[in-house]
This record gives C-alpha cells, structure tokens and sequence, in this order.
C-alpha cells in the first residue's frame, strides 16, 4: 500500500494541532456544540430507548470509570459513549449538518469527552479533539 492512510494522517494532525491557532469564535462554536450535545442528552437520558441501552451496554461493555451522563451509571469509556450518544441523539434534537449528512456532535463530543477523561487532558486537548471531530 502507498501512501500513508487517511486516518493515520488525520490522528497526526490532531496530535499536532496548536489550539492557539483557533479564532475565538471557532472556540465559542465548540463550546456551544458542547452545551448542545449536553441539552440533548439531558432531555433524551429518559427516553426508553435509551434506558434500555444502558442495561445493553452495562452487560456488553462492563463496569468501568467513565460516566453515563444523567444516570449515575460508570462504565468503560466505549460503554460511555455509546449510552450517551445514544441519549444526546434520542429526540433528534441534536445539532444537524448538511455537509456531514447526520448529526456529528452526539458521536464527536462523547467520544472526545470520555477520551480526555481517561488520558486527563487539558481543556485545549478538548477543544482540539471537538473541532478535529466535528
């Protein structure tokens, strides 16, 4: 194979992004997608759907450090994410985007979140990985 593989290029960007590069509003934007992501996820926590993916995952992923958001539940970071994707996007009320076709914010900020979690990083590693992400 040549070249070098896509995601392997973007993880390297990533790792080598300088947040001080990002434009104050690009920040904002991130931090709005965040508290989007957030909202959702509190009004969708209940729905049945999502109930029931909780007691999936506990059984699929197992008990672990991260957090289920709004449930009290810690559980691996994969099972963490899943279960809060899973209510950020449960009432569709998630962030849309057209260029992107669904909604990236309730799979990217999860994800970043559990991520930064694990590894302690700082609010700029955050940051990066949102708008890396989305």
């Amino acid at each position: 194979m040549r070249g070098t593989p896509a995601t392997l290029t973007f993880a390297q960007y990533v790792r080598e992004f300088d947040t001080a590069r990002l434009l104050p509003d690009v920040r904002s934007m991130a931090a709005s997608c965040v508290l989007d992501v957030l909202g959702c996820a509190a009004a969708g926590h209940a729905a049945p759907t999502v109930t029931g993916l909780r007691e999936v995952a506990r059984s699929a992923f197992g008990a672990g450090d991260a957090v289920v958001w709004f449930s009290g539940a810690r559980l691996t970071a994969p099972g963490a994410v899943f279960c809060n994707s899973a209510a950020a996007s449960a009432l569709d009320l998630d962030d849309g985007n057209r260029s992107a076709r669904g909604h990236p914010g309730a799979a990217v900020i999860p994800a970043a979140l559990a991520a930064a979690a694990e590894v302690e990083a700082s609010a700029d590693d955050f940051v990066a990985a949102v708008v890396g992400g989305l």
